[in-house]
């Protein structure tokens, strides 16, 4: 669906959000959705049926005074901004009754409650993954393939299949997971049941509560997410916890027993096995080594 850019002075109306998908097949029809979400934002940019003519919009980059008909596609992004001629806009029409908010860093290492640290993520569309750990901001440094992206690549690849046999539960990877005052992590992978699950979906689109199962991918046992991340993990109830540490070529799934985690032993044939997701299983040296096959046609078994 299309994505709309929220100026700063509009951001108020939007409870603070940057950017928000919305439904629409014209501009007319994103902005009238808009202002379902942003109550008041529609007069603000329309006049008499048309755009106001201080203002302008970018539609996937081309900027002008649209009609309200102007067809939009589902990846169509578009920017509410001053129009680029035609004098100075009136700042009248863009200003809020309250002093605007100004747009505040996100710093790794910063310290502060979630609720704080998501109203900054919303305002940093640019930034495409940040986390809060036990009250300490983390910006994950760029990818590597061979550290991160391919393992990552297999679990879902083993995920997959597993899911297509329980369709009553589902992985997401990357997704926002709000667990505490102090946690709003985005891990690799989630397990969870859809429905009736220790886990929610929000009305914001978001996780909320502990998933069954938490998969992470981390360079080295000495990467957070073997320590604090763990620790919040634990603490909130997240019953099952694995971390592939690559550099060590080790995956440890933890099980959540009397409070801590415990790690789960491979059976004779070396698989382990979930106690928390029914017939979840990991062949676990062919994962290592990149046998996705083997993986696989265990899962199925």
């Amino acid at each position: 669906m299309p994505t709309a850019i929220i100026p700063a002075l509009l951001r108020p109306l939007c409870a603070g959000a940057s950017r928000l998908e919305v439904e629409g097949a014209t501009l007319g029809d994103v902005l009238r959705a808009l202002d379902l979400r942003c109550p008041g934002l529609y007069d603000r940019v329309v006049e008499n049926g048309h755009l106001r003519p201080e203002l302008a919009v970018a539609i996937d980059g081309e900027a002008g005074s649209f009609p309200l008909h102007e067809p939009l596609s589902a990846t169509s992004e578009l920017t509410i901004l001053p129009a680029i001629s035609g004098g100075a806009p009136d700042a009248t029409i863009l200003t809020m009754a309250s002093p605007v908010p100004r747009v505040e860093p996100l710093e790794p290492g910063d310290r502060m409650t979630r609720a704080e640290f998501h109203r900054r993520y919303l305002e940093h569309p640019e930034i495409r993954k940040a986390e809060l750990i036990e009250g300490v901001v983390y910006l994950p440094s760029p990818v590597r393939i061979d550290q991160h992206g391919r393992p990552h690549g297999l679990m879902t690849r083993w995920l997959s299949v597993y899911c297509e046999a329980h369709p009553e539960v589902e992985f997401v990877p990357e997704t926002t997971m709000e667990l505490d005052n102090d946690n709003e992590p985005q891990p690799d992978i989630m397990v969870r049941y859809i429905e009736g699950g220790s886990s929610r979906q929000t009305a914001g689109g978001y996780v909320a509560g502990a998933p069954e199962l938490v998969i992470e991918i981390a360079a080295s046992s000495r990467a957070y997410d073997m320590h604090d991340k763990l620790r919040a993990y634990r603490r909130n109830g997240v019953q099952e916890y694995i971390v592939w540490q690559v550099l060590e070529e080790r995956i440890v799934w933890f099980e959540l027993r009397n409070g801590e985690y415990v790690p789960l032993a491979a059976d004779a044939s070396g698989v382990i096995h979930s106690r928390v997701l029914p017939d979840l299983r990991l062949a676990l040296d062919s994962m290592l080594s990149g046998d996705i096959a083997t993986v696989q046609a265990v899962q199925r078994s």
